[in-house]
């Protein structure tokens, strides 16, 4: 069902409107699913938006796993792919995290939960990074906590106002300063980076 409600986004921008002004029907009709059907899962939209979000957060967790998991030495080319499977898992729910970030602002269980979600992908990002850390490939005087939380914002906000209204020559360049910063921050003066 989350699915359903989150594919119904990918055709719409949900920087045209506010996310208040997104109604529980809306989201229901565009996924095909019934009033009754939703009340058996979730109590509101809040409790709605916080799953979808989750759902969501939980596929960029994915994304980054092949960063994370990235084979001695680390690349510039591995490091721009791994940013692009980020990007593309962020592409395909667009709307779905720009509605539940706008979300967080007007709800504080929206929030709650928007924020426990982030917290689990900045800990997944710090556990990748203490793990490059310890092989070699990521430099060891990064603070993997700060530079994780730094990474995770900076994707979440960067992704959406710069890449999602990018056309494909945008897109490349978005995707090479993004990777830029990645490697610089990360990986230049790692003993096993390449």
């Amino acid at each position: 069902m989350l699915l359903d409600i989150s594919r119904s986004f990918e055709d719409d921008d949900p920087r045209a409107r506010r996310p208040g002004e997104l109604h529980l029907d809306e989201l229901l009709e565009a996924a095909g699913i019934a009033r009754s059907t939703f009340y058996v899962y979730f109590e509101d939209r809040a409790d709605l938006l916080s799953a979808l979000s989750e759902l969501v957060l939980g596929e960029l967790i994915e994304a980054a796993r092949f960063w994370w998991a990235l084979p001695d030495p680390v690349t510039r080319d591995d490091v721009r792919e791994a940013m692009e499977r980020i990007a593309d898992a962020y592409r395909t729910h667009r709307g779905a995290v720009e509605l539940a970030a706008g979300t967080a602002v007007e709800s504080t269980r929206a929030r709650d939960g928007f924020r426990a979600n982030v917290g689990a992908v900045i800990a997944s990002f710090a556990a990748g990074i203490d793990e490059g850390r310890r092989r070699g490939t990521i430099v060891d005087d990064v603070d993997p906590t700060a530079a994780a939380t730094w990474l995770v914002w900076m994707l979440e906000r960067g992704l959406a106002r710069l890449l999602m209204p990018a056309d494909a020559e945008e897109t490349d360049r978005v995707l090479r300063s993004l990777t830029d910063l990645v490697w610089n921050i990360l990986y230049r003066d790692a003993g096993s980076a390449r």
